[in-house]
């Protein structure tokens, strides 16, 4: 679950011209906010998989 957030702040920190082209493109703004809204759907069903009731 923090390995996708973590790796951007690294490659962020690391090589900011690489990275900036996610934060000034609408485009890239878009997926980014669809990246975390799947990231929390993923970490819903996975705690519902893994919630095994006896």
């Amino acid at each position: 679950m923090c390995l996708p957030p973590v790796m951007g702040a690294i490659t962020l920190s690391l090589n900011y011209e690489y990275m900036k082209i996610i934060f000034q493109d609408p485009w890239g703004m878009k997926l980014l906010i669809a990246a975390g809204v799947l990231q929390l759907v993923g970490l819903i069903w996975i705690r519902k998989i893994v919630n095994i009731e006896v």
